[in-house]
């Protein structure tokens, strides 16, 4: 028998642009020059979060984070 691959459903939420620095293991800065190039392509934030289209934006374009934040999940499909 061949083993299946294990899928995991996880939910995708909003996130502040720290929330997404600390998922990625990098700083503020770093992250706020990482999507200078897809600008355009998330659009601005209202207030403090990042909306969950923005957030799917975000993590099809720089690729799935190797973290997660307490309760929040990532998930892009």
């Amino acid at each position: 028998m061949k083993k299946e691959a294990e899928t995991t459903t996880q939910i995708l939420t909003v996130h502040t642009l720290k929330e997404i620095a600390i998922m990625y293991g990098v700083s503020d800065r770093t992250l706020k020059k990482w999507l200078l190039p897809f600008e355009e392509k998330i659009g601005k934030k209202v207030g403090w979060y990042y909306s969950v289209n923005q957030v799917k934006v975000i993590f099809q374009s720089l690729g799935l984070p190797n973290r997660t934040i307490e309760n929040k999940s990532v998930n892009v499909d």
